[in-house]
């Protein structure tokens, strides 16, 4: 928090940069990356998840489904936002859809690359 404005506002366009310096320096990130047309899949509730996405470019919604079979959207994602990371992290089956609400840009890191990440 700075003192003199108060908080200080989340910059996705910021954490997107830092993303992408990330990716120039593991060029084998540049392997792993997916796009997206507007209303696809990026992850579907109940399946197993073995990669964590990271949105470069475009706009992701988080829906759950409901006691009718219908998606509701919960919450929206930008560019620089990590998507799967609970699955993923958990190793449990996806509990909600991921979808595209724009064009999109991730990148998908497997479990191998994301432990070389972490070590690194």
């Amino acid at each position: 928090m700075n003192p003199q404005t108060g908080p200080v506002p989340f910059q996705p366009a910021a954490q997107s940069e830092t993303l992408k310096l990330m990716v120039e320096q593991m060029p084998e990130l540049m392997d792993s990356t997916s796009d997206y047309e507007a209303g696809s899949i990026i992850l579907e509730e109940g399946e197993p998840n073995d990669r964590l996405y990271i949105l470069i470019h475009g706009r992701a919604t988080l829906g759950k489904m409901d006691e009718a079979g219908k998606v509701v959207e919960v919450d929206a994602f930008g560019a620089g936002s990590i998507l799967g990371l609970t699955s993923f992290w958990m190793r449990e089956k996806v509990f909600a859809q991921i979808r595209a609400a724009t064009d999109a840009h991730c990148i998908s890191i497997e479990r191998s690359v994301f432990d070389k990440l972490v070590f690194s």
